[in-house]
């Protein structure tokens, strides 16, 4: 829920007890675990169904990332931190913040355009960094000569996701909106 008061806007929300999920990719790096593509489809259709919800309100999160998705006792995906998170009032982005490596460059840019791709964009280089362990590089590091190598051409990720998954997550991590 969200309400305003004393000039500004808040949300309620319940507490969630659970698990960051870049601390479970820490702990699975440890013991070896590989998130499975069934876990990642999982956590992947969640959020795209809280997207769906905001984005047809005309809110936009503007800092997915792995630190920003609670994953409870049951396995279950919770986005948090609206801290960023703005409506709709035009597409233009009038404040500049950056998670690097999941902050896409239009919202880098002081006036850049956002949309509901933008908050695709960093829930593709969430799903990256859970398959690969690794921070993808920043936004800006991927406009002139991107150094990122593409999930779908690295053939050790072949026989454990598929080829759908993979080209979708990188569709989704494009760096030009």
């Amino acid at each position: 829920r969200s309400f305003e008061a004393f000039g500004t806007a808040f949300f309620v929300m319940p507490f969630v007890d659970g698990t960051a999920l870049d601390e479970q990719i820490k702990g699975r790096a440890v013991r070896g675990n590989a998130f499975t593509e069934e876990e990642l489809i999982g956590l992947l259709w969640r959020m795209l169904d809280a997207l769906d919800y905001l984005h047809a309100r005309g809110i936009y999160h503007r800092d997915i990332k792995p630190g920003n998705i609670l994953i409870t006792h049951e396995g279950i995906p919770v986005l948090i931190d609206f801290g960023s998170a703005r409506q709709r009032l035009s597409e233009r982005s009038l404040t500049v913040m950056e998670s690097a490596g999941y902050t896409p460059f239009e919202q880098l840019q002081t006036r850049g355009k956002i949309g509901p791709w933008s908050d695709l964009y960093a829930l593709g280089a969430t799903l990256y960094k859970a398959i690969t362990g690794e921070t993808p590089p920043k936004a800006t590091d991927r406009i002139m000569d991107d150094p990122m190598v593409p999930l779908s051409g690295r053939r050790e990720l072949s026989a454990d996701y598929s080829a759908r998954l993979l080209t979708s997550i990188d569709r989704a991590m494009s760096p030009k909106a």
